[in-house]
């Protein structure tokens, strides 16, 4: 340039060719500049961190503390309570014994002017004795509820106990049997309609769900309300999710992946106080329903994945999303040749995706099919069975832990907070641990420890609340830590061709483990209250067991084949670990 400046005769002519040169050399590097970008994830990585990003991370974040407390609400709203059968006519004896209810006494109807005595059997029948010799056996048709740790609930108020008792654990199954539903179809749902769309639709269908639902009084149509909340909730979920994921540089996608759960702790916390300060099921109801509202306005700030709108063609849409996320994130926005490259590569791999399944019938085909080829070795059979194991008892366990306050403290909400807040350790530093320790002892580690801190319970005096909550909150960290963790691990284990299938059903295990895991609590507490940690720690121990089976992954080659599980795994250490598994792919089933 100084060169050109020294030949130059006349000074506006020199001035004109320094600025001719200056805009060629920022014309070539722009151009240098757009021909790195070949894939999306070259324009993430371009974006880089910042306003824009963060803001899908702190929506995904908040919405995931309301989830929680929707999710575990049945701990409060219908829980077990005590209660006492009130035999016909009690409420007409004299005001003295109307406190409590007497366990037998006479009395002499107008109608018959026999002596009559009813004795009550227990808390859903009782004995007439007359003295004409005419005996028979009733079932209670009213009950007196203790009311020292709930108030107001669906259990007491649509008296669910007895032959109604089974309404009590299946209000928290049926929400569990929505969210697996939800998390089949929300990932067709945000692929089909967009997942910013598909988002505000399903959060304002649960919020109008939510409200209306304290507002019934049919415990079946309540139900069916709970039901659709566990799908809303789950396909929601995973739409907000998938957002954050597909605006997350590839660094920060694993520690976005694990944070975005800290909310969900503290939901559970907050939740915690909410039912220690409201004591009708209605306004409690109300109360975890509303705060969904209060992000409503980030939901008109963030804008459809760039991805889904160029792998949908809509070239216009995604050069406006991606040029906001240029001015938020401070950096210069990618030419409209450079998107029109990229929507050409993510539409030719969406093409070769949708050519594996002309119909729904090959879909279905292709799913049995999967199933089969997990059982195709004997090797891959017993690790399909361990994964499918660890699964199950991972979340049957931490369920069971998170809706059974009343088995473990005399003060239900204090367990429900205090639980909240154990989990927090369990999503911000299982990271660290996997890396360092690698993935098979930590997950072997934390099954026995909560196994055995459970099994250890029914030891302990009922006295010495404090370390019965210590070791119910050690496994409920460590559990919640292994159920993270299987994410990863899963993933690992499984060869290539089968990743998604092997993470898959074990995913549904999982969901098999929190429709159960209610029952469990509703039928052993009344009978056996030790029963349940006995269950509970016994599956746990069982599941680390079987963690000795599997692999170690951390710093192996992942295997590409089936066949190349009876290869020696042996430790990569020239280059990155292959095949990685697509944090994208894996959020679609959680």
């Amino acid at each position: 340039m100084v060169t050109t400046a020294g030949n130059c005769s006349d000074s506006e002519k020199c001035v004109s060719q320094l600025v001719n040169l200056y805009s060629a050399r920022n014309a070539s590097e722009t151009e240098n500049e757009d021909n790195s970008m070949h894939t999306f994830d070259d324009l993430i990585e371009h974006l880089g961190v910042g306003r824009w990003s963060v803001l899908y991370f702190l929506t995904a974040s908040l919405y995931t503390a309301c989830c929680a407390m929707q999710a575990l609400s049945g701990g409060f709203i219908m829980p077990l309570m005590n209660y006492t059968c009130i035999p016909p006519d009690f409420h007409g004896l004299p005001s003295m014994v109307q406190d409590s209810p007497p366990s037998s006494y006479s009395y002499i109807p107008t109608a018959t002017n026999i002596t009559t005595t009813i004795t009550v059997i227990d808390e859903c029948r009782y004995e007439v004795l007359s003295q004409d010799g005419v005996n028979r056996v009733e079932s209670c048709t009213q009950w007196d509820f203790d009311h020292t740790d709930f108030g107001n609930t669906l259990t007491s108020q649509m008296s669910l106990v007895c032959e109604r008792s089974f309404l009590v654990p299946l209000y928290q199954s049926v929400y569990m049997f929505g969210s697996a539903c939800g998390a089949s179809l929300g990932g067709l749902l945000s692929d089909k309609l967009g997942r910013h769309g598909v988002f505000m639709v399903l959060v304002i269908l649960l919020v109008l769900m939510g409200s209306g639902m304290a507002l019934l009084s049919n415990i079946f149509i309540i139900l069916a309300a709970r039901t659709a909340l566990g799908f809303l909730h789950t396909a929601s979920m995973q739409s907000s999710f998938v957002l954050v994921m597909e605006t997350s540089t590839s660094r920060t996608r694993p520690l976005a992946g694990m944070l975005v759960m800290v909310p969900w702790a503290l939901g559970i916390s907050v939740y915690g106080g909410l039912g220690y300060a409201i004591r009708h099921w209605r306004y409690l109801q109300l109360s975890a329903t509303l705060p969904f509202v209060v992000f409503f306005p980030l939901l008109w700030v963030i804008d459809e994945s760039p991805r889904w709108l160029l792998v949908r063609g809509e070239l216009e849409k995604a050069q406006k999303v991606v040029d906001k996320a240029a001015r938020w994130q401070k950096v210069e926005a990618p030419s409209r040749a450079t998107l029109q490259h990229i929507m050409g590569r993510l539409q030719k791999q969406s093409k070769e995706e949708a050519k594996k399944y002309n119909t729904a019938w090959d879909w279905m085909y292709k799913q049995a099919l999967d199933l089969v080829v997990l059982f195709r070795t004997k090797q891959l059979c017993m690790m399909t069975v361990v994964v499918c194991t660890c699964f199950f008892s991972a979340s049957l366990v931490y369920y069971g832990l998170s809706l059974s306050a009343v088995n473990f403290s005399t003060d239900p909400y204090i367990f429900m907070a205090l639980g909240g807040l154990a989990e927090i350790p369990s999503y911000t530093l299982t990271g660290p641990v996997l890396l360092k320790l690698g993935r098979k002892p930590p997950a072997i580690f934390c099954f026995l420890i909560t196994g055995i801190s459970l099994m250890l319970l029914p030891f302990i005096s009922a006295e010495l609340e404090w370390a019965r909550i210590t070791l119910a909150m050690v496994g409920r960290v460590c559990i919640s830590a292994v159920f993270v963790e299987f994410f990863l691990y899963a993933s690992e284990v499984f060869p290539t061709e089968v990743r998604l299938q092997g993470l898959g059903t074990g995913l549904l295990f999982s969901r098999l483990g929190s429709i159960i895991s209610p029952f469990i609590n509703d039928i052993l507490v009344p009978l056996y209250p030790w029963m349940t940690s006995v269950v509970f720690g016994g599956l746990s121990v069982l599941a680390g067991i079987a963690t000795f089976i599997l692999p170690e992954t951390r710093d192996k080659r992942m295997p590409d084949v089936v066949e190349d599980l009876n290869k020696p795994i042996i430790p990569d250490k020239t280059e990155k670990v292959k095949e990685k598994p697509d944090l994208e792919d894996l959020s679609m089933l959680a």
